[in-house]
């Protein structure tokens, strides 16, 4: 299928746009790992980290944009965790209430931002 010049044109320049975007993107939150500590807040390993809610903010849902997680994580640091995928899947099973007790207990490489 041959497409024409200027429909060429835009699919390259969304193709170009979504790939600077990306890269953005990545370079933000990898700034915002580094302001937290850089490692799981449980067992301290240094990748596959993911920030998890330790607080409700309001934002939550597959509906959420990458843009939109960034501002809530820089905007309330408080409620929010650097953990390992392992432990993020664990500490999601617990209710809202345990979730408090459970970091204070397992979380030994926490620190205050």
């Amino acid at each position: 299928m041959l497409l024409s010049p200027t429909l060429q044109k835009i699919l390259c320049k969304k193709s170009i746009h979504k790939y600077y975007f990306k890269e953005w993107s990545s370079h933000l939150f990898d700034r915002l790992r580094v302001q937290f500590g850089g490692k799981c807040v449980v067992c301290g390993q240094l990748w596959e980290l993911e920030f998890a809610h330790v607080k409700p903010t309001g934002l939550n849902g597959d509906g959420r944009g990458r843009k939109e997680r960034y501002y809530d994580i820089k905007n309330h640091p408080d409620c929010y965790a650097l953990m390992c995928t392992k432990d993020h899947k664990e500490f999601d099973k617990i209710s809202q209430e345990l979730k408090a007790e459970w970091l204070t207990k397992n979380a030994k490489f926490l620190q205050k931002i």
